[in-house]
């Protein structure tokens, strides 16, 4: 015990030496204590360069906006035809096996896409038939699996394009408003009756659906949605037969699994899709405004 003694009482007598300077004086008005100026101090490189890193992360995000909005103001319907010229080009250099190129030119035209959405820029049915068989062609002359990525979020975003374009429906003043979900079973058929209503509002939270089915999503479990319309929210499509159903403003989602659509619309909807081919099938359907498709339970 003894032969600590000197030693706590260096500890205890020694003195903590605050900071110095401009620096040191601020602190010390503050009310700082000398550990809490040093700790302060040890600090300082951290934030700056955290302050560095989100303001260039903001003048990015200010690059990415100021480009659409060039790209917007400058988009016109003949611009489509440029579309299609990229794609085109696209698919030649798949052929080549130049996939960077390939990717670069899709992404472009996925660019352009995506502002003709945001303008709603009128289209022709053939223009979404030729962009669909371009990109088709496109899958089909490349392995990369980079290059079929980009072609299906190209794929969606034709879709949302084309979903941009539908006309609004008239709704029925028969409504129901959704503030929490409805799960399956029971009852495992919905339709006007139901509640009774034909239109399904959503206030849920985002990215809630309207309809949670099972944890199994298989049509083997005869889910079906007739005769209704959904607007705004969110709604998973799996596992379910949607028979004369239309979407308005709605986050439609595909897992990748079977679903059935029979007259089903989206109007003015977005999509969030697995990344897979069904999911590039069910994109091509809705991108070529067809209204009925059935994916079945994939064999094996």
């Amino acid at each position: 015990m003894s032969k600590r003694q000197p030693l706590l009482q260096k500890q205890q007598l020694a003195p903590e030496e605050p900071l110095s300077g401009l620096y040191g004086w601020v602190l010390r008005r503050l009310g700082v204590p000398p550990w809490g100026q040093i700790l302060v101090y040890s600090l300082v490189p951290l934030i700056i360069a955290l302050a560095v890193f989100l303001w260039r992360q903001d003048k990015r995000l200010d690059k990415v906006e100021s480009a659409l909005q060039v790209l917007s103001s400058r988009m016109s319907p003949d611009d489509k035809d440029l579309i299609l010229r990229l794609l085109s080009r696209a698919k030649e250099a798949a052929e080549s096996g130049n996939a960077t190129a390939a990717m670069q030119d899709t992404r472009l035209a996925a660019a352009y896409i995506f502002v003709a959405r945001a303008r709603r820029v009128p289209a022709p049915e053939r223009y979404f038939s030729e962009s669909v068989n371009a990109l088709d062609r496109i899958e089909a002359s490349s392995h990369s699996r980079a290059v079929l990525d980009v072609s299906l979020r190209t794929k969606v975003s034709l879709a949302e394009y084309r979903s941009s374009l539908n006309p609004q429906p008239a709704l029925s003043p028969d409504q129901r408003t959704f503030q929490s979900p409805l799960r399956f079973p029971p009852p495992p058929r919905i339709d006007a009756s139901t509640f009774p209503a034909t239109v399904f509002r959503s206030e849920l939270p985002e990215g809630v659906d309207f309809l949670q089915g099972p944890l199994v999503r298989s049509l083997a479990n005869n889910i079906r949605v007739e005769n209704i319309t959904f607007v705004d929210g969110s709604q998973t499509l799996d596992g379910i037969h949607w028979v004369d159903v239309v979407f308005v403003n709605t986050h439609v989602k595909y897992e990748g699994g079977e679903v059935d659509l029979r007259n089903v619309r989206f109007v003015n909807c977005t999509f969030a899709f697995s990344d897979s081919a069904r999911s590039a099938d069910l994109a091509d359907h809705i991108a070529l405004n067809n209204s009925s498709i059935v994916i079945p339970q994939i064999q094996g």
